[in-house]
């Protein structure tokens, strides 16, 4: 099945969004460094309510949307960790990198 014109002009701008963002910027190093560490966070912080849910037999449909903010913080994670490379130069300005920066990756 081919891919329509349309949908790869779409795809060129969202690319093309994605590569002006501010925190690509940033030293490339910082980025990966932050991303790692966010990541590292927020899914400490998905098991500890995973566990809980388990501990204290949260539903069925609690303990399915956990799993699935776990599935995109991973996700989320991944595309950074795939457009960091490609985007931030290896030196670059100085900046503290905030989590919510990161979400907006």
């Amino acid at each position: 099945m081919s891919v329509s014109d349309r949908v790869r002009q779409i795809e060129r701008e969202i690319y093309a969004r994605i590569r002006d963002l501010p925190i690509w910027h940033a030293p490339k190093a910082d980025v990966l460094g932050s991303i790692v560490l966010t990541y590292r966070d927020a899914i400490e912080l998905v098991f500890g309510k995973v566990l809980h849910a388990e501990t204290f037999d949260a539903s069925p449909e609690e303990f399915g949307a956990l799993v699935g903010q776990e599935s995109r913080f991973r996700a989320g994670a991944l595309w950074a960790l795939k457009w960091a490379p490609e985007y931030c130069p290896e030196i670059g300005a100085p900046t503290n990198i905030s989590p919510k920066e990161l979400a907006g990756c």
